[in-house]
């Protein structure tokens, strides 16, 4: 349609080759410039970016369409240190896009929840099935709120219900602390523990095991 309206200008051959050189930057590139051209001299102004200034603290933003680019806003949370190899990737890219689109960072939460599973001994086929095992073990109930959480909301991203995370970069962005929490609470105190024991003097370990031998030594 485009094409045909360039086509039918009447106008002459130089302004049609501005024209067409201008709708080939726009298919290319969100923000193109479009040239001016009087008698005595030309210019070029640009397309889809804006600027506006705040009435309360008179600064500028910069937008492209309709999204502000500058000043970027950009909210940092890194994963814990001791998150599996195998969700660090995930939890980068879910903490990027946390403001841009807080659903699809929900969507890769659930995602790492269903990984973690697996770091944490289940089998991380079903995410319901997985938590339900680790309470039977003995699961803290603030971790499995923790977990359930993520996976409910994650699902709703994922398979839209009663949760609409469209504009809800707050939540999303609660939900990477709570996969923190969990690597937090089940990973990392437990490998400090385990480090802390297994330091323990040779003979105070020989001690602890024969105590526990003898608590499941069968009674006549």
């Amino acid at each position: 349609m485009v094409d045909d309206f360039i086509r039918n200008l009447q106008v002459g051959d130089d302004a049609i080759s501005r024209w067409q050189a201008f709708h080939d930057r726009f298919k290319e590139n969100e923000v193109t410039y479009e040239e001016l051209r009087s008698a005595s001299n030309s210019s070029r102004r640009m397309m889809n970016m804006f600027m506006s200034r705040c009435h309360s603290c008179e600064g500028f933003a910069v937008w492209i369409k309709d999204r502000i680019v500058w000043p970027a806003h950009s909210v940092k949370v890194e994963p814990h240190p001791d998150i599996p190899a195998n969700l660090r990737d995930d939890f980068i890219e879910a903490a990027d896009v946390v403001e841009r689109s807080p659903r699809g960072s929900a969507a890769i939460s659930r995602l790492m929840i269903q990984k973690l599973m697996v770091a944490l001994g289940e089998k991380g086929e079903n995410i319901n099935d997985d938590i339900g095992s680790l309470v039977k073990k003995g699961l803290e109930v603030e971790i499995q709120q923790a977990l359930d959480v993520v996976r409910v909301v994650g699902n709703n991203a994922v398979h839209p219900g009663e949760i609409d995370l469209k504009d809800d970069a707050p939540t999303a962005m609660a939900l990477l602390q709570l996969i923190n929490l969990v690597v937090e609470r089940r990973i990392s105190t437990q490998k400090r523990i385990a480090e802390m024991f297994g330091n323990l003097p040779p003979g105070a370990l020989n001690g602890i095991a024969k105590r526990d031998a003898a608590k499941n030594v069968p009674s006549e």
